[in-house]
């Protein structure tokens, strides 16, 4: 080309071409070129069109027909649960043990080797494990092996902390204490707390344990995103945040090392981390924090349980196996003769009959929590596993758009494991978003595990993406690292075929009548996870005047066997212009 440049036109600075360039743009789904200028992609077509915003300066990178795409959008994460152990005193226990005795060596082992005022906080405890075995998860359990430490063990959520007797007296728990509104202080038949924290009573403890400093939330949180970006991330949740949380990912941003789209979601009712600044953060002290790639105006809470621990909140009753006895929830545990949940219901013809298992709030509460956060202007995420949960969530939303209008935030239920397809639909009509997460989709050890917990016809249905998807609603994917792995694209590949892509031994299917095209499941992990940002606008597909987030892939997902997905290793991470990730071996 000349040496001359035309000062007319707006040159890139840098041009990809040769590439086979999925857009996610149904007005124009392939590129071979596009352009990009600070943040900006300014043209994306064929090399020629794209080739004239070459100028003097602009960088030419040739991408070998690699394979590109936007960028991936993860609707549920925790960074900082995921690095806690490399970062801070929390003693990560990477092998999740399979025994009681093991976890006893293993806490053992560090009783011996810390000082004596240290804390052993460890994890993840293993609750099959003692169901299995027939032992008592419980204080007299841990104080019969370290009977004077200073000690928290929790479950791989963050549902159920373990402690022994010491520390509960250290906590000033008694008998006499009461349980807190979203959670549950487990007993002895004669009313003593027995060790066992469930949801926010576990906050209980962790109000006497030591702080963790913004210095070490910092370190979490760029490892954190660095780990996303390898993945092929650039935009993500975070889930179950406090202050110094804030404060760590605002510095990070500062710094220009976050290098993420981050929605930044504040732990609700102190149930997972403390929050004791709640009140001012929802009154506005959250848009301190705010800057261009973070938005707090999010909350995140429990509104049911897990199944392993039979704390989920189902219209059906869990089977109930002879080993695994049934376990009580805490004071708004329903049956199914409880239907008086006030008159806004009946005015809304919704039919809210109770259920089984657990539930960390009264409908009323739940009604009048989301509606204060809806005219607020924030997003109400809430964790339901159980389909009842999901159902009474979906009513109180309903409930807040017929009295605050229709156009408040795209309300998240996270996790959406058994949603039932009327509530998808109502979902959608209340302009909701259907997170589906943990990345569990396929057949292993704890999925089939559930076939023990509900009928085989309900855990085949479980994450019902699929009726999602022919239901038009939206719906959108998160990780829920490290309460399962980063393996996005094991995940990916289990998305379209709902088998196992690693392990022989679960060679049959779950659900695959549930699976997603792979054109589809890349759509959701793009534009539904833009619309699940609210950024639809900024990113989930590559056109002119979109951020330039995208990544480029070492195979065509739409053109390789779809048991090949999982194989697929990100090349180059490309976040808002800027290369943020490069495979060692180069592209």
């Amino acid at each position: 080309m000349s040496t001359r440049e035309d000062s007319s036109v707006n040159y890139a600075d840098k041009i990809y071409r040769n590439g086979n360039i999925y857009t996610v743009n149904k007005e124009q789904p392939w590129a071979k070129a596009i352009a990009v200028r600070s943040d900006k992609i300014i043209a994306v077509g064929d090399e020629e069109a794209v080739m004239r915003f070459q100028g003097l300066n602009t960088q030419v990178l040739d991408l070998k027909e690699a394979f590109v795409m936007p960028g991936i959008h993860d609707m549920h994460c925790h960074p900082d649960w995921a690095l806690a152990g490399e970062f801070s005193y929390f003693n990560f226990w990477p092998q999740f043990p399979q025994s009681v005795s093991e976890m006893k060596d293993k806490i053992v082992a560090l009783d011996q080797q810390l000082d004596k005022d240290d804390w052993i906080y460890v994890g993840p405890i293993n609750p099959f494990a003692f169901q299995q075995e027939g032992i008592g998860m419980d204080s007299d359990w841990l104080d019969s092996f370290v009977p004077d430490r200073k000690i928290a063990i929790i479950d791989n959520g963050h549902h159920t902390l373990l402690t022994n007797s010491k520390t509960v007296a250290l906590a000033g728990i008694t008998k006499d204490t009461l349980d807190p509104s979203n959670g549950v202080i487990c007993r002895f038949e004669d009313g003593r707390p027995n060790g066992l924290f469930q949801e926010g009573a576990q906050t209980l403890i962790k109000a006497i344990m030591p702080e963790v400093p913004v210095s070490d939330f910092i370190k979490m949180f760029a490892r954190g995103a660095a780990l996303l970006h390898a993945q092929g991330i650039t935009s993500a949740k975070f889930l179950h945040l406090n202050t110094p949380r804030l404060k760590a990912l605002r510095e990070l941003d500062r710094q220009s090392q976050l290098n993420l789209k981050i929605e930044a979601s504040i732990s609700w009712k102190d149930d997972v981390v403390c929050v004791p600044d709640r009140w001012e953060l929802m009154a506005g002290a959250r848009f301190e924090y705010m800057t261009d790639h973070i938005n707090t105006n999010s909350v995140k809470f429990y509104l049911d349980g897990i199944p392993p621990n039979r704390t989920t909140f189902e219209k059906t009753q869990f089977n109930i196996g002879a080993e695994l006895p049934r376990i009580k929830g805490n004071q708004f545990e329903v049956d199914e003769h409880n239907h008086d949940h006030g008159e806004e219901d009946l005015a809304h013809s919704c039919c809210l009959s109770g259920g089984f298992g657990v539930v960390n709030f009264t409908f009323r509460e739940l009604c009048a929590m989301v509606a204060d956060m809806d005219r607020r202007g924030i997003r109400v995420i809430a964790h339901a596993i159980g389909d009842q949960a999901s159902h009474w969530f979906v009513s109180a939303v309903e409930l807040a758009r017929r009295d605050n209008g229709p156009s408040g935030p795209r309300h998240q239920i996270a996790h959406s494991n058994s949603i039932l397809n009327k509530d998808i639909k109502r979902a959608r009509d209340a302009n909701m978003l259907i997170e589906f997460s943990p990345q569990m989709w396929w057949p292993s050890q704890v999925t089939s595990a559930l076939w023990r917990l509900y009928d085989k016809d309900k855990a085949d249905r479980y994450w019902p993406f699929r009726e999602a998807e022919d239901e038009q609603a939206h719906y959108c994917f998160g990780s829920d690292w490290p309460v399962h792995g980063l393996q996005w694209w094991n995940a990916i590949e289990a998305m379209v075929t709902r088998t196992n892509p690693v392990d022989p031994e679960f060679d049959y299917p779950m659900g695959e009548n549930m699976g997603l095209s792979v054109e589809e499941a890349i759509y959701a992990l793009t534009m539904r996870g833009a619309y699940a940002m609210e950024n639809e606008n900024k990113t989930g597909s590559l056109e002119e005047g979109k951020d330039a987030d995208f990544i480029v892939l070492d195979q065509n997902l739409l053109t390789i066997d779809q048991s090949e997905i999982h194989n697929t290793v990100v090349k180059l991470t490309v976040f808002e212009g800027r290369e943020v990730y490069k495979d060692e071996a180069g592209l």
